[in-house]
């Protein structure tokens, strides 16, 4: 991670990583770099979402669409999908 990058536990079992000035195929590129490094330690389910600041969008919906997405992947996952290049 950069020391721009931004990561936070949301409650539970959830945590945010907030890239910034990031692009979404370079963001989704990373995530998969950390599943890759973790994989004999941990598994995660993401959601993924560009985000610019000139959006009319308030932080509540941004994680409600983002948790939204991760769902679906953790779905995907319990029918035996993969989790790697997921989240989008």
């Amino acid at each position: 991670m950069r020391n721009s990058d931004l990561f936070a536990r949301v409650g539970g079992d959830e945590f945010v990583l907030l890239f910034k000035n990031m692009n979404k195929e370079n963001a989704k590129a990373k995530i998969n770099s950390i599943k890759l490094q973790l994989e004999n330690i941990v598994d995660f389910s993401f959601g993924l979402k560009e985000f610019k600041y000139d959006n009319e969008i308030s932080l509540d919906e941004l994680l409600k669409e983002v948790d939204i997405k991760m769902y679906t992947q953790k779905r995907r996952l319990l029918l035996g999908g993969r989790s790697l290049l997921g989240g989008d």
